[in-house]
């Protein structure tokens, strides 16, 4: 939409209002806002109040856990550490003794990896005791947290939603969200769950990894190592019950983005050396290669490929709405559905095979098909929804970013990505001036703050299409034909 329009809307809701204050008595404006505003406040104090219901009762059962824990303990049927450290390093997180798994058949290297992430969970468990038999307060307080978290989140689930919506006027994702079918809204509820709860092990393993360097070498006796325990615990499942009670589509975008940013931040500062070259030496993806960062890197491109299959759901319908409600052409409103589905579909696949199927380019080079393919497909995907999208409809700083930024990067980047100066030839792309790993990272910079901007227009626009939908009705009650004589 162009602002043309835009200055047309506003004039609308002035000539509707004075119109609406002469045939009717209409209430203060400030009184208006000021009942808004508490009614947000409100809502606000309610969203805490219910977070905390649903966090204290999660935590019960942690304190429960505890407290059969010591009764076992008094009775001597199974005896608990004498110690426990404040924190030793997670078992899943280290370098020594880690398990490591040969790259093999792309077919393969998917179960490799599966089974991967699995030991990576079962070792969450296993480090609750320290190598010397100690407790390992960080590792109980983490365990305890994710499931705590696996439960408040799971029953709290966008069960304020609709309220915030109506409260910001977010009448267009208040109806799709109303009108999401049931199956739809469980299958989001699982896929977000995990999600959450992947993105809460890695901040509470960064979280008491920050915590070990200002603490060092401390130890506890059982009771104070159980209150720290139940505080972690009740804190971090506040923080995420609170958020999954009024989740927006946003909100969910966020989450994605924020999972990559962290999972590869983490994974990164755990990749070991290959071949005595750190993993910037090499590209993205070798952090992918060898634990203790593998599974973190793996999990990480699976849980936020999650998040970006509970956001197409959010946004489906509208995108559905806004291709029915403009001008098609070359193809039908079906068919541009399809284009986009398949569009998207090519982004998250592309993504997860970056994740599953590792690269050997000697024994299995038919992997480099997948893993760099995958990669490729992913970015080209951006790109051609950036140029197909109508951007009539958005500010005109978003064709400026979706086409000739995001295009022109990508390009200038391969180009000199292809360049050696020493001596002047053309090499392969990532090889040349400027490196594989810098390619990457600011390509992933890139098409994460796409998305972000078209999801904030594409939502933004479908707002103001149902605000203008609302200003129309109200237009036609308070027109001269319609409005009763005066005696």
């Amino acid at each position: 939409m162009t602002n043309k329009p835009q200055k047309t809307n506003v004039r609308l809701v002035a000539v509707v209002s004075e119109e609406a204050a002469q045939a009717a008595e209409v209430p203060d404006v400030q009184a208006l806002l000021e009942e808004q505003l508490a009614q947000r406040y409100e809502f606000l104090r309610l969203r805490f109040q219910t977070a905390l219901y649903y966090s204290v009762a999660a935590t019960a059962g942690v304190i429960l856990a505890l407290i059969v824990v010591s009764a076992l303990n008094l009775l001597n049927i199974r005896r608990l550490p004498e110690t426990y450290q404040f924190y030793e390093s997670f078992l899943e997180w280290r370098t020594e003794g880690a398990m490591q798994y040969p790259v093999c058949a792309w077919s393969c290297e998917i179960i490799t990896q599966s089974t991967r992430l699995l030991g990576a969970a079962k070792d969450i468990g296993a480090s609750v005791i320290s190598s010397d038999g100690q407790g390992n307060v960080a590792g109980m307080a983490r365990l305890c947290t994710l499931i705590s978290v696996l439960f408040a989140v799971w029953f709290a689930y966008r069960k304020q939603l609709p309220t915030r919506y109506s409260l910001n006027g977010q009448e267009a994702q208040r109806e799709d969200f109303e009108q999401m079918p049931r199956w739809q809204f469980w299958f989001n509820r699982v896929l977000y769950t995990v999600a959450t709860l992947f993105g809460t092990y890695v901040v509470t393993s960064i979280v008491w990894l920050g915590l070990s360097l200002v603490f060092k070498d401390m130890t506890m006796g059982w009771f104070r190592a159980a209150l720290v325990i139940i505080a972690f615990t009740a804190t971090m499942t506040l923080a995420a019950t609170y958020g999954a009670l009024a989740v927006s589509t946003r909100d969910v975008l966020l989450l994605g983005l924020f999972t990559y940013a962290a999972g590869f931040a983490t994974s990164f500062a755990l990749a070991p050396p290959t071949l005595e070259r750190q993993w910037w030496q090499v590209a993205v993806s070798n952090a992918g290669q060898f634990n203790p960062s593998a599974s973190l890197f793996t999990g990480t491109l699976l849980s936020g490929s999650l998040t970006l299959v509970v956001l197409w759901f959010d946004v489906d319908s509208i995108i559905r709405k806004m291709v029915d409600d403009g001008e098609v052409r070359l193809l039908s409103a079906d068919g541009w559905m399809w284009v986009a589905r398949a569009l998207y579909a090519v982004l998250v696949l592309g993504l997860l095979s970056v994740g599953f199927i590792r690269v050997d380019e000697v024994n299995h080079p038919f992997n480099t098909a997948f893993h760099a393919g995958g990669a490729v497909f992913a970015i080209i995907s951006v790109i051609v929804s950036g140029v197909l999208i109508r951007k009539r409809r958005f500010h005109p700083w978003y064709k400026i970013f979706s086409v000739h930024i995001l295009l022109g990067l990508t390009i200038f980047m391969s180009l000199f990505g292809s360049i050696k100066l020493n001596p002047p030839s053309w090499v392969f792309v990532g090889t040349g001036i400027i490196s594989l790993t810098v390619i990457e990272l600011a390509l992933f910079i890139l098409i994460g703050l796409w998305v972000y901007i078209t999801v904030d227009n594409l939502l933004g626009q479908a707002n103001i299409n149902a605000f203008e939908g609302q200003v129309l009705v109200m237009a036609r009650r308070v027109t001269p034909e319609e409005t009763p004589p005066s005696e």
